[in-house]
């Protein structure tokens, strides 16, 4: 049965120190998915149909994370994060960067993460305020599992006075994250708050551009930045990837249309 949902941060802490009898190993989470991929590619039509109807139920990977002493552990064996197997030098010597937005299924963010994970490429995951405690936290536990996983967050301030917008709250709510921060025994160097992100709004472009910000301050060379959305899902390898950015030799193809005047969604903007 899955931990109750309905957390505060006692609670998570709580989580983090199940008692486990000892360190388990996991099965690949894609290993144990029923699907024949080789009879869909024959062209089976029944297997098609069968594949169709599929659902991934996350039930067994939420109650192994949540069940797991060492999560760290628990997230590289199941969702099979490719660190010590074999990297090609041409990945090796073309770096990449990917940043994604993402509020909801933390489950389907990390099969997507790991799907294109790499030690030497650089990652950003810009989280919006709306996202659920529990969502937060697992990102949390990407950064503190990968060194190259750069994690952009606003945690809900518990126990924090009504704010209103425009009011002193927002300065003292900022404040005491800030204060509490700075007495971290982590030596960070900046500090990100980051707003509710709503579908269409300029956060997107800002929590776009805060991964861009961070990750150009890298010391990874990376060649290409991507931009991701949490519900993505790679059709590429890396090295493919490189191969695609090489051939693109230092430029970057990117498509413009007509601005879609309904997105302003009733503001009043003049358009010329």
């Amino acid at each position: 049965m899955l931990p109750d949902l309905r957390l505060n941060w006692g609670n998570i802490l709580e989580l983090t120190n199940l008692s486990v009898p000892a360190l388990s190993e996991y099965v690949n989470l894609l290993d144990k998915i029923d699907v024949n991929c080789e009879k869909i590619l024959q062209g089976d039509k029944q297997i098609i149909e069968d594949a169709k109807r599929w659902v991934y139920d996350a039930g067994y990977a939420e109650k192994a994370l949540f069940e797991a002493r060492d999560k760290c552990r628990a997230i590289r064996q199941l969702f099979g994060f490719r660190i010590n197997k074999s990297i090609t030098r041409e990945e090796l010597e073309y770096p990449l960067a990917y940043g994604a937005v993402v509020y909801k299924n933390y489950i389907q963010v990390i099969f997507m993460l790991s799907a294109f994970y790499r030690p030497h490429n650089e990652y950003c995951i810009a989280v919006s305020g709306s996202a659920d405690t529990i969502f937060k936290f697992w990102m949390d536990q990407l950064e503190k599992c990968f060194s190259n996983v750069h994690v952009l967050v606003r945690y809900r301030l518990w126990h924090r006075p009504h704010i209103e917008w425009g009011s002193f709250e927002i300065i003292n709510s900022t404040w005491a994250c800030v204060d509490l921060l700075a007495r971290s025994k982590t030596n960070w160097m900046y500090y990100q708050h980051r707003p509710q992100i709503e579908w269409g709004s300029f956060e997107i472009i800002n929590s776009t551009w805060a991964c861009v910000d961070l990750l150009a301050q890298s010391k990874t060379n990376w060649m290409y930045y991507q931009q991701l959305s949490g519900v993505d899902v790679p059709l590429k390898t890396n090295l493919e990837m490189v191969h695609i950015f090489k051939q693109l030799n230092n430029t970057v193809n990117t498509e413009f249309a007509k601005y879609q005047e309904e997105r302003l969604q009733g503001k009043k903007v003049g358009l010329s």
